[in-house]
């Protein structure tokens, strides 16, 4: 058989000795927000379907358990205007690219998301807050801790309550297992399973009868992918060394098609460690702090962009500087804001405290003396009149308003690979598509693996409801296939 000969391909006979055979319904792979979300809408569906959720690190949650800013949702019964404005953010964001129909499906279902976030007990705040690039507040976030783990955290714990879903870490996918036309009553290739790699080096045979979905995220951790797409040298990263395209090898090899891999989103904000300013990867500066009223300003002390512009446009500007770095310029007010994650950022040093007013703050930072102050005093003008003088636009509709004098927090920020907008093509049921836009049978996508909703840029808070959206979408697509 056709199944037989593609595992005898890559084993050797000692693998083969050390081969298991199991038969799951549904098997998940990857574990970030997008896996997770499949397996718990995929057994609240069909509560009897035995779900594998496989993850080759060590713990569940992949860059998820990251994300800082919050996730962007309209509320159930949002009028047509709100959600057109919506899609019209992403649309342009995306720069002609983004898949109509997908962005079309990520807003209509943003109200579920958040509902279902909530039910599974997520304490997301009241405050919305107005991340780069949207035209009005529409990201819910949490303060009682970093947003990304704290969706991870409830997520996996609503996992772990079901009976009929096993996550099991440390266990790699090598190939998936397919049946070609000819050994199945198919005209096209059916994917039945998947070749995984256990931490003692066993080999298991997962069958997966009616379905296999890819959650494995982005390549943002592969260097050797990335230098043939990012020209910022040198490359840094937000992404965890886990991020490396596996689940876009997994795809290619059964004949899915792969688009806009070139589309590499730098984020504007990663934070420059005073211990390890060299570091390869970063800790990002989340957009949240800009929405809550940061400002970015030069080494001259003076402002130089729209702090809410879309990321592409704040990065290249960062780029353009000296050292291509700037500083971020917070307040106590902000801080209160931000919430307890403010705590961890502190406590590594990747925000400092200057409790001297922006007088002292210019001194410490080696400013030209009062271009600072100028800079703020300007800003604090508009703020009281709404009128954008000559200083670079700001979007948002209230324009966070800074004293002088009080105490100021203040971190060394520089750009560095974040997302990456490429991956598998899906369709609007989260079936991945072959080279000539047909579904390729049992086979699921969702998340940063697939391409298509960012288009050329990705808006911020919209990673967590692609994985939310996209994620129940394809847990349930592979279960009503079981059902039938």
């Amino acid at each position: 058989m056709a199944v037989q000969q593609l595992l005898r391909h890559d084993s050797s006979d000692s693998a083969q000795n050390n081969q298991t055979i199991e038969n799951w319904d549904v098997v998940v792979v990857g574990s970030g927000s997008a896996g997770l979300s499949a397996a718990v809408h995929a057994a609240e569906v069909a509560p009897s379907a035995r779900i594998l959720v496989l993850e080759k690190a060590a713990t569940v949650g992949g860059n998820s358990a990251k994300a800082s800013s919050g996730m962007n949702a309209l509320d159930d019964g949002t009028d047509e205007k709100d959600m057109r404005a919506f899609v019209d953010d992403v649309k342009r964001s995306g720069g002609g690219l983004s898949d109509e129909g997908l962005v079309d499906v990520l807003v209509r279902e943003s109200g579920m998301a958040v509902d279902f976030l909530k039910k599974i007990g997520v304490p997301f705040s009241s405050h919305l807050v107005q991340l780069g690039g949207h035209s009005e507040a529409r990201t819910h976030t949490v303060t009682t801790g970093a947003v990304g783990w704290t969706i991870v955290s409830q997520l996996k714990a609503a996992v772990e309550a079901l009976e009929n879903v096993h996550i099991r870490t440390q266990s790699s996918v090598e190939k998936l297992i397919v049946l070609d036309g000819e050994e199945s009553s198919e005209s096209s290739p059916m994917v039945r399973g998947c070749l995984y790699k256990t931490q003692d080096g066993t080999r298991v045979v997962a069958y997966a009868t009616h379905g296999v979905i890819l959650a494995t995220g982005g390549f943002g951790h592969n260097f050797q992918w990335l230098s043939k797409y990012v020209t910022m040298r040198p490359i840094t990263t937000t992404n965890g060394n886990f991020s490396t395209g596996d689940g876009i090898v997994l795809g290619e090899q059964v004949g899915a098609k792969v688009r806009y891999v070139d589309q590499v989103q730098i984020h504007p904000t990663s934070f420059i460690d005073p211990l390890a300013p060299e570091a390869e990867t970063k800790v990002l500066a989340p957009e949240k702090l800009r929405g809550l009223g940061g400002i970015l300003v030069s080494q001259q002390g003076t402002r130089f962009v729209n702090e809410l512009d879309t990321r592409d446009k704040v990065a290249q500007a960062i780029l353009s500087l000296p050292g291509k770095s700037a500083y971020l310029i917070l307040d106590k007010h902000i801080e209160e804001k931000v919430g307890s994650a403010m705590k961890f950022y502190k406590g590594k040093k990747l925000i400092q405290e200057c409790p001297g007013g922006l007088s002292e703050l210019e001194k410490i930072l080696g400013m030209p003396q009062n271009n600072l102050v100028k800079t703020v005093t300007d800003l604090n003008a508009i703020a009281s009149t709404q009128e954008s003088m000559d200083l670079p636009c700001i979007w948002r509709p209230k324009i966070h308003k800074f004293n002088v004098h009080g105490d100021f927090l203040f971190a060394k920020i520089t750009p560095s690979v974040h997302y990456t907008m490429g991956g598998l093509a899906i369709d609007t049921s989260a079936r991945v598509l072959d080279s000539s836009n047909k579904p390729i049978k049992h086979l699921y996508a969702a998340g940063e693996v697939t391409g298509g909703v960012h288009g050329r840029n990705r808006l911020g808070g919209n990673s967590l409801l692609e994985c939310i959206v996209f994620g129940s979408i394809a847990g349930r697509a592979a279960v009503s296939s079981t059902l039938s």
